[in-house]
């Protein structure tokens, strides 16, 4: 299913699909290039963002996750690991790159129109939403906003 629910995906803050072909041994998704690794790495580089930068890249991500769930699409596993960085040439004011957030890995997605609602709770327990981690019944809503 990751591979229908990424195909229903067309916007600028997700990672494009481009091509999926088999191997004897594997399934090879291909994938649009992100030149500038993933926010994990930025972090770890850096140590901590400005407010300026973090509020951009959070804003990107919020775009890549309204899209998703507007497309029906729920991606259940974001994490800095999972959302990679662009460079497409654009400088910040004080000479910094602005980078482009690309929402990727959506092998625990779900759509909610051809599938069940999410039972399992998976993914990294550290980036685990609560509602995810408090509910009690054999299914969550994967796309609940609690606000």
């Amino acid at each position: 299913m990751q591979i229908l629910n990424h195909r229903k995906l067309d916007h600028p803050h997700v990672i494009i699909l481009q091509e999926v072909f088999p191997t004897p041994n594997h399934l090879v998704l291909v994938l649009e290039y992100a030149n500038r690794n993933t926010v994990r790495h930025l972090l770890s580089a850096k140590g901590r963002l400005s407010e300026a930068e973090a509020r951009r890249l959070f804003q990107q991500l919020m775009l890549a996750v309204d899209y998703c769930h507007r497309m029906g699409v729920a991606n259940r596993d974001i994490k800095p690991e999972n959302t990679l960085l662009n460079f497409e040439g654009q400088f910040g004011a004080n000479g910094d790159e602005l980078l482009m957030v690309k929402l990727a890995d959506f092998g625990y997605s779900k759509d909610e129109d051809t599938q069940s609602l999410a039972a399992t709770k998976l993914g990294t327990p550290a980036y685990m939403a609560p509602e995810v981690l408090k509910s009690t019944g054999p299914t969550y809503d994967s796309k609940v906003r609690s606000f």
